[in-house]
């Protein structure tokens, strides 16, 4: 049989339609139909008596089973055995000493120089002690460091050095070298003040006029979102995504774009958690007992997940841009919890009890490494490396 050219074309037209349609039901069917995760646990650590309840930052080294951290008197390498070992030691003792903070990547640290109360200068340095960067300003209390390491901001609470005095806060950026690339200015800061985007391309600053997201390279403002901001996280700088939760109604999450609302969403109970995914995929919200996980260009849930057990209070979450949704949770009784991680369709992937006697609001923790393979679970009293592969 012969067909007409129309017809043909036809006849082709509905094959394409047929094979896109074969294309793209697999693309984006069901999520749940498409993602599979082998979850094992790497290594169970229970931290040695002088470091229970004194381990302050945690990062994992991306590529690795490592894990640096920080505490009052050194900061530490957990390798894979499960020994401990400082890597730096900190001056302690007396009006003058050290502090620190670290790089999410594990591969940098920042060193406060402190006379009593006061940080009167700052070291950006590689974990084998090398100082890539120092600067003397003593009217900063505070910095951050970006996610790699490779700059870091100065926080100036207009020479109070305690921050909940200030009026304002002056913020400095600096490059990995110490050279001052940008200055901004933010009147009364929030309770969340400042936090740099996943990729650490963009520092975002909460202060009385709103949410200002500025480039770290030059500091040129890139959005503003013009409302007052109880929390917040940002996902990498050219998603210019944000998601943002207030003081009042305190029940509400709101994500943002470049400054321009996405959509709001009410839960059940007041805002507890919030987190982004790094390439902004995927926003995940809690209240005390529910998780509420989002695609981030709408606004309707992906799944909605009460914590199993009555009582569990949901103290820390993360989720990476597969939708590995992960809860901490706390027991009412506060003497352990329970971590779960659930894929998109909210099915769990991985389950853990915890037993503890030390007990604060921010556990069990939960973070997955630079690289959204790993994932670090802490007490105060244990540290739990989980794969999710």
């Amino acid at each position: 049989m012969k067909l007409s050219g129309r017809l043909l074309g036809a006849v082709l037209a509905v094959l394409l339609v047929a094979s896109l349609i074969a294309v793209v039901q697999p693309l984006f069917g069901s999520t749940s139909e498409q993602i599979k995760v082998e979850a094992w646990v790497v290594w169970d650590v229970g931290l040695p008596p002088d470091l229970r309840a004194s381990l302050y930052e945690i990062s994992i080294v991306p590529g690795t089973s490592e894990v640096v951290a920080t505490s009052p008197w050194a900061i530490w390498r957990l390798d894979r055995s499960g020994k401990f070992a400082p890597v730096v030691e900190l001056s302690t003792g007396g009006r003058v000493g050290e502090g620190s903070t670290l790089a999410a990547s594990g591969k940098r640290a920042g060193i406060l120089t402190q006379q009593g109360d006061v940080v009167t200068g700052f070291r950006l340095i590689d974990l084998q002690g090398e100082v890539l960067a120092a600067v003397q300003t003593p009217e900063n209390f505070h910095y951050r460091i970006a996610p790699w390491g490779d700059s870091f901001v100065g926080i100036d609470a207009n020479g109070e050095h305690i921050p909940v005095n200030a009026d304002r806060f002056l913020y400095t950026f600096f490059s990995e070298t110490g050279k001052v690339i940008g200055q901004v200015k933010s009147l009364k800061p929030q309770p969340l003040d400042s936090a740099y985007t996943a990729d650490g391309n963009a520092f975002v600053i909460n202060g009385a006029e709103g949410l200002f997201a500025y480039r770290i390279e030059d500091g040129r403002l890139l959005w503003t979102v013009p409302r007052t901001v109880r929390e917040f996280a940002a996902a990498a700088a050219p998603t210019g995504l944000v998601v943002a939760s207030y003081e009042e109604p305190r029940n509400v999450v709101e994500a943002y774009a470049e400054g321009k609302s996405l959509w709001q969403f009410q839960l059940e109970g007041n805002v507890r958690n919030l987190a982004v995914s790094p390439g902004g995929e995927f926003i995940l919200a809690t209240d005390r007992h529910t998780a509420y996980l989002f695609e981030a260009a709408r606004g309707k849930p992906l799944f909605t997940y009460t914590m199993p057990v009555e009582g569990l209070a949901i103290n820390s979450v993360a989720v990476n841009d597969r939708g590995l949704a992960a809860l901490g949770g706390q027991r009412l009784e506060k003497n352990g919890g329970l971590v779960i991680v659930l894929d998109p369709a909210g099915r769990r992937v991985f389950q853990m009890e915890l037993e503890w006697e030390l007990s604060n609001a921010w556990i069990a923790g939960v973070q997955f490494d630079l690289n959204q393979e790993l994932l670090l679970i802490r007490t105060l009293e244990e540290l739990v490396l989980v794969s999710l592969e």
